[in-house]
């Protein structure tokens, strides 16, 4: 039991996963590409990892002592080790489920087998590994035990099924129009065109709460206020968990709401849980819409629209929201909403810290790139509707807000567009649409804004 392990005796024991933009981003690309997509799920994973970096020992309660040593295959002579209260105590020869380190172990063990394929790893993502022939090219996207593919060359793809069936086994694997990964459902269509939905996902969860009826828009301004009796919070955080998963996978419509009611997490109120419900009434009437991606997509421009609210939270907080599009406003490829972790003095300084943010994760997607196909030459377009915003970035001169927090960011911002050749483009507000990831809007303008971002 992993819990039982003492934290202290160990220096690191997270192992990464995919991110969720470097995964769209494969998924755009492939599609612009016409690239083929599998998937596939290694078996009882954690226990085909390489050996343990340290002696590790386990105790074998009474009961599964006796089922280990009535196994006809086990040297009698064990019988000899068992304890007086009938537990027994093993060294462990390599992770097993369970312990803390063997999700890192598994991962160190999967992405060597792929590098001695002769893939090499993405810079940005080191859960992204590529290799190209004079065949074609194909990419993996690891996710623990579960693996995405596209590819061009259905020789590379072959080959290194056999290699990994080779290594550990038979392979769960879907191949055609339809694959599911990490509760996605992506379809290639006819037109090809490639949707992504998670209908399974909120299917279940419509139905766990009960939801039978609909809502045009996620939020109204009573998202603002707390009123009401308190609310059982391990309830509140189920919830506002599910909803995020389903928000940052998939569908940015409701990132605003559940960003802003993660925020009252700690003390939910009755208004705090309507709002959740109101979210979920907006799913149950918008349940069978997908994020599509346009097969005639050109994926060398990518368009960046950042837009930030200022003190729109209880403590004067402010809210940061922006979406990332490979094309010409098709489909977002990500999206983020997330409360700003400063106070900004004016609103001017709040767009500046949003801005901050949209270049970190731009940056990323453009090295994500990079890696796919480094014979892309993007174009970088940071689209801003706060002109002051907009001439603080573009002035050579040190940055002269009030904040010395915000002047360090400012400085971040600067560094990473003159490195990645960003350009910052003023767009009216009425175009703006990460207004949508900020703030609370009228029917009309979220509905316009939501088709935007999801195509």
């Amino acid at each position: 039991n992993g819990k039982l392990e003492w934290m202290s005796e160990y220096d690191y024991t997270n192992s990464p996963t995919i991110f969720t933009n470097t995964f769209m981003t494969g998924l755009a690309v492939a599609n612009s590409r016409g690239y083929k997509i599998a998937s596939a799920d290694i078996d009882a994973a954690y226990l085909q990892s390489i050996g343990l970096d340290k002696e590790l020992y386990m105790i074998l309660n009474k009961e599964i002592t006796e089922q280990l040593l009535s196994n006809p295959g086990v040297d009698p002579e064990w019988k000899n080790f068992v304890r007086k209260d009938g537990t027994m105590m093993v060294k462990l020869d390599k992770g097993i489920y369970g312990l803390k380190e063997s999700a890192r172990l598994w991962n160190h063990t999967l992405t060597g087998v792929f590098k001695d394929l002769g893939f090499n790893t993405c810079e940005a993502d080191e859960c992204l590994l590529s290799k190209g022939d004079l065949t074609g090219v194909i990419h993996v996207y690891i996710h623990v035990d579960d693996i995405l593919f596209t590819y061009s060359s259905d020789a590379l793809y072959k080959s290194t099924i056999a290699s990994l069936e080779v290594k550990f086994g038979k392979l769960k694997i879907q191949e055609g129009n339809t694959i599911k990964y990490l509760g996605l459902e992506i379809n290639k269509c006819d037109n090809g065109d490639l949707t992504v939905n998670m209908n399974k996902f909120i299917n279940k969860l419509l139905t766990e709460y009960d939801i039978s009826s609909g809502e045009n828009i996620p939020a109204n301004n009573n998202i603002y206020e707390s009123n009401g009796n308190s609310i059982n919070t391990t309830k509140y955080k189920s919830l506002v968990a599910k909803l995020m998963y389903l928000a940052t996978k998939l569908r940015y419509d409701i990132l605003f709401s559940i960003s802003f009611l993660a925020t009252k997490s700690a003390e939910p109120s009755e208004s705090d849980w309507n709002s959740l419900i109101k979210v979920l009434r907006y799913i149950y009437d918008t349940k069978d819409k997908p994020l599509i991606f346009k097969s005639d997509e050109n994926i060398n421009n990518i368009n960046v629209y950042v837009d930030a609210a200022h003190a729109n939270h209880a403590d004067s907080m402010g809210h940061s929201g922006y979406i990332i599009y490979l094309g010409d406003r098709k489909a977002g490829i990500y999206a983020r909403a997330i409360k700003q972790r400063i106070n900004a003095d004016a609103s001017y300084d709040a767009e500046l810290i949003a801005l901050n943010e949209a270049v970190k994760t731009t940056e990323h997607i453009a090295l994500v790139l990079k890696h796919l196909d480094s014979r892309l030459k993007s174009s970088i377009t940071i689209h801003e509707d706060n002109l002051p915003a907009i001439t603080t970035i573009l002035d050579k001169k040190a940055c002269t807000t009030r904040s010395k927090a915000v002047n360090n960011r400012v400085q971040c911002c600067k560094a990473r567009m003159k490195s990645y050749n960003m350009q910052i483009k003023h767009c009216p507000t009425e175009d703006m649409i990460a207004d949508a990831l900020t703030k609370v809007l009228p029917e009309k303008s979220f509905i316009r804004y939501r088709n935007l971002m999801l195509n």
